[in-house]
Formats: C-alpha cells, structure tokens, sequence
C-alpha cells in the first residue's frame, strides 16, 4: 500500500492532525531555508548601511575640523596682516608728521639766522631781493607754522611717539 492509500485509510481526525503537522513541518523547513536567509541579508544589508554611515559621518567630522582649521588658519592671518598694515600705516603717519615737525623748525631755524644780526647779507642784488622776500614770507606764514607745529607734536602724542623717536625713524 502506497502513503497515499494509508493516509486516505485513517480517520478524518487523525488526517487532519497528521496534515497540521506535515503543514507546520513544511513551514518550519520554508522559514529556516528563506525567511531566516531573507532576514539574514536584509539585517547584513543594515549592518553595512549603517558602517557607510559611520565612516561618512567620520568622514565629515573629518572634514569640518580641517574647513574649520583652514578658517582659524586664515582668519589669524587676515588678523596678523591686518596688525602688519595698521602698524606701517601708523609708523608712516609718524614719519609724515616728523617730516612736518622738521620743515616746520627748519623754517624756523632760516627765519632766525635771517633776523640775526650776525646774518651776512649777500651782495647780489637778485639774491638780496629773493631773501627779502623769503624773509616776509617766513614772518608772514610765522603764526600758522605755529599752530601747524603744535599739532603735529599733539598727533605724535597721540601715536604714542614724540620728537625723540623723529630723530630715530630719519
């Protein structure tokens, strides 16, 4: 007799337990052999997402950290060229104002040897004439020199520089 014949020969109950029981068997095998597989990929598949992810968010740490090396990097030396350009255009600003103090008191210095009495006049009539003028022009600009002379020794205070560091910039 065939497993067919035998199965057909037993009682309804006992075909219908022996068919739950051969149903969940072939289920069992089914579940084992590709749902556990099934999910055996997929949770593989998750797994290597989620590395990728770590290594790209590693990578982008990474990367901000050295954007922000380079900003720090470039904004101290933004910083330090900006210092370098204000101290030059600070030390230029003194020497024009030097320069000023040192026109102003070599004006003064001819005015005085012109108005000594020890000042040996020249004998040329044309040069005579231009000292002449010269001198009024000197007596004439006298007062504003002045007011020119007390400013700039002021702006030079100001710069945190006097007189005695004009002589050391020329």
């Amino acid at each position: 007799m065939s497993l067919r014949e035998k199965i057909m020969k037993l009682p309804v109950w006992k075909a219908m337990i022996l068919t739950f029981f051969v149903g969940f068997l072939f289920m069992a095998v089914i579940e084992e052999l590709f749902i556990s597989k099934i999910f055996s990929v997929m949770n593989g598949m998750i797994t290597r997402f989620e590395k990728t992810e770590k290594e790209e968010k590693k990578d982008w740490e990474t990367y901000e950290k050295s954007y922000e090396a380079f900003n720090k990097k470039s904004h101290d030396d933004f910083e330090e060229s900006w210092k370098k350009s204000e101290e030059e255009s600070k030390q230029r600003t003194i020497k024009e104002y030097c320069n000023e103090i040192s026109n102003i008191e070599s004006q003064n210095k001819s005015l005085n040897e012109m108005k000594s009495k020890n000042y040996k006049k020249p004998k040329e009539l044309i040069i005579r004439a231009w000292e002449k003028e010269r001198l009024t022009e000197l007596e004439k600009k006298a007062p504003m020199r002045e007011i020119r002379l007390k400013a700039a020794k002021e702006m030079l205070n100001k710069f945190g520089a006097s007189e005695k560091n004009c002589n050391e910039i020329s």
